[in-house]
């Protein structure tokens, strides 16, 4: 007996490899994330950032955004509608990633010994505190 399908493989493939090509887009377009260089990861753990003297392990993160295109755009092949659902969908990624990024060298800071607490001090001996905390190489 056939097994009639109706599922459409190849498109839902291609449609994920433009969405990831687009997406590294709009990552290189970004101030913050374009500078993050990357690695590709063979798990679904728990990252080290740091060992000693306080240990900060993260998780790998799933980020979801939830975006509508209407059926209509994709019969009419309405470019600007599909644009503006890639464009929304890639904002709402990328704004999720810096947000973690930015907790995730915070935390790594902090484990470290890195963070200064202005509260009560002088902006010019918190500033200096900040230059003695930080590793600097000159060549």
């Amino acid at each position: 007996m056939t097994i009639i399908s109706f599922a459409l493989t190849e498109y839902d493939v291609a449609m994920t490899r433009l969405l990831r090509e687009i997406q590294k887009g709009f990552e290189k377009a970004d101030p913050v994330l374009s500078d993050v260089q990357r690695f590709p990861v063979a798990h679904d753990g728990k990252t080290r950032q740091v060992s000693t003297p306080n240990i900060v392990d993260t998780n790998m993160q799933d980020f979801s955004a939830d975006v509508t295109i209407h059926a209509d755009a994709f019969r009419r092949t309405n470019v600007e509608k599909f644009v503006e659902f890639i464009w929304g969908l890639s904002e709402a990624l990328i704004s999720q990633a810096t947000k973690y990024l930015f907790e995730t060298a915070f935390r790594t800071s902090e484990a470290v010994g890195n963070v200064v607490d202005f509260g009560g001090k002088n902006f010019w001996d918190a500033q200096i505190e900040m230059l003695e905390k930080t590793e600097m190489h000159f060549r």
